[in-house]
């Protein structure tokens, strides 16, 4: 069995790459006081202080996938590896290049986790107005979360029931979770700066970000206590487990089908967002006071520290939804290897049956939540001079509520070079402080493509996570507003200043700061 187990979990891998952006996950479209609407999905308040007092997303996207179960294996980067094959993927047959999974000592002792994302922005827009900043973006958003699940169950999963090692033997599963989750994302971003003394700049912001449902599966199992004796059968002598779905489908014949409407539901979350900068140079006296967004120039900071909380909310299914629940009951299957996934009404109507005795009796609602990863975020980003700077991003899960997709503990450091044409970093990542990987991005004009692991594309080993990301925006930049963004920068200073004195002003420029 366990050949058809592999492709059926990359299958499930693959259901999360659907396609909003989130920046914390995506690391090199939200880094630089370039990123634009980027920032925003770091923390809304750092839309106040950019290099662009505009900018246009046109298209971003990408995909981020982490585990510490299965993992691909072969003699050379993959990446690189497909790119010299000139198209040409058979060496990827899974019998050339297969799925492994780590069991045995030393990894027993671990729950199976995963966690994937991907996303796919579109239009989007921010405009800086001196104390104010707005954006607003679109796009899609998919998660995919396992939490875990023991050792035995996922084994189980891989190889199938005839795994002799483990039959026999008595095994317990406990808390376990797992969710698949993808939402149309609209956003509207606002922030305001409530200080500006001295060399110190405070902003505040928030972000609504109305979500449109397109898919949600999850599973609960809070107890279960089973064993499998033989190839043929299952004994489960308590379950305890819910789970729902709500998926753009007819249950009966597996068709995809747009009879419930575009949406599965409604839903929400909401980004709140604090920023402090040390400012190089004193806050000027007129900085807020030009009605032209095009000179509102960037104030280059020291040191800009961020705190905030990002998506809380949740995903509310109600179109074409159900919930089964099993509370207590057993069973003894026999012949459970010669069961066969007809359509999804059948699936769970057998599972009623064997729980309950009667098809349909575990079914208990017609809607679910499923409440979005809702983060903690710590920022840092100190300047080195010259276009150098070296940032640390920090994200901790906040749990609302079960089911939930949390998002992984993770830990950046980067140092990055950037300029008005050519930025890079160099991000690197720790995942539940429990894997360290060194990533790089660039941008080059108006074109950013980064990954967050390098070894996918230059290290043959053992391949269990890694994200690729691209994205095109489009900058404009402040001080060229009116006739003076006819003239080269320099002479359009010093004609600015001169304009200045004429106007009766007689005054030094150094006034206007």
């Amino acid at each position: 069995m366990h050949r058809y187990s592999a492709p059926l979990m990359l299958f499930c891998l693959l259901l999360t790459l659907g396609t909003g952006l989130r920046a914390q996950d995506l690391t090199g479209l939200g880094a630089g006081n370039y990123s634009g609407t980027g920032l925003a999905r770091v923390n809304p308040a750092l839309l106040l202080n950019n290099q662009a007092y505009a900018g246009f997303n046109l298209l971003s996207g990408g995909a981020f996938a982490w585990n510490n179960y299965l993992y691909l294996s072969g003699p050379r980067p993959p990446v690189l590896e497909a790119l010299s094959a000139g198209g040409d993927l058979s060496a990827y047959h899974p019998e050339n290049y297969p799925f492994w999974h780590r069991y045995g000592p030393g990894h027993n002792d671990l729950s199976k986790q995963v966690y994937a994302y991907a996303a796919l922005a579109g239009p989007s827009f921010f405009l800086s107005m001196g104390r104010q900043a707005v954006a607003f973006g679109s796009g899609h958003r998919s998660w995919m979360m396992v939490r875990d699940f023991p050792y035995h169950l996922a084994k189980f999963m891989y190889e199938g029931v005839d795994f002799a090692p483990q039959q026999g033997i008595d095994y317990t599963v406990r808390d376990a979770r797992l969710v698949f989750a993808g939402a149309l994302d609209l956003s509207f971003s606002y922030a305001l700066v409530v200080m500006a003394e001295d060399h110190n700049l405070l902003g505040l912001g928030i972000t609504y970000h109305h979500l449109v449902p397109t898919y949600g599966v999850f599973l609960g199992i809070d107890a279960m206590d089973y064993r499998v004796p033989s190839d043929s059968q299952l004994t489960v002598r308590s379950l305890e487990a819910s789970w729902g779905y709500s998926l753009p489908m007819n249950y009966v014949n597996n068709d995809l089908t747009t009879d419930f409407g575009l949406d599965q539901g409604s839903g929400m979350a909401v980004d709140v967002g604090m920023s402090y900068y040390f400012l190089k140079k004193r806050v000027r006296k007129n900085m807020f006071s030009d009605p032209r967004p095009c000179n509102n120039g960037f104030e280059d900071y020291t040191l800009r520290l961020g705190v905030s909380v990002m998506d809380v909310g949740r995903l509310r299914y109600l179109n074409n939804a159900l919930v089964h629940e099993v509370g207590g009951q057993g069973t003894d299957w026999h012949g459970v290897d010669t069961v066969e996934f007809r359509n999804v009404l059948y699936f769970n109507q057998l599972l009623s049956t064997r729980f309950y005795g009667v098809p349909n009796r575990s079914v208990r609602d017609y809607a679910f939540t499923v409440y979005t990863p809702a983060v903690f975020s710590f920022q840092a980003d100190a300047s080195l001079g010259k276009g150098l700077y070296f940032q640390t991003l920090f994200l901790h899960p906040i749990r609302l509520g079960d089911p939930w997709i949390r998002h992984p503990v993770m830990l950046y450091a980067m140092p990055r070079f950037e300029s008005r044409f050519f930025e890079a970093g160099l991000p690197m990542s720790l995942y539940d402080f429990t894997r360290l990987h060194a990533g790089l991005y660039f941008r080059i004009g108006w074109l950013t493509l980064g990954s967050d692991d390098l070894g996918l594309l230059f290290s043959p080993r053992n391949f269990d996570s890694g994200g690729l990301y691209a994205g095109i925006r489009i900058n404009l930049l402040p001080g060229r507003c009116g006739q003076a963004s006819m003239l080269p920068r320099g002479r359009s200073s010093m004609m600015n200043s001169i304009g200045r004195m004429k106007r009766g002003r007689h005054v030094p420029c150094e006034a206007y700061w």
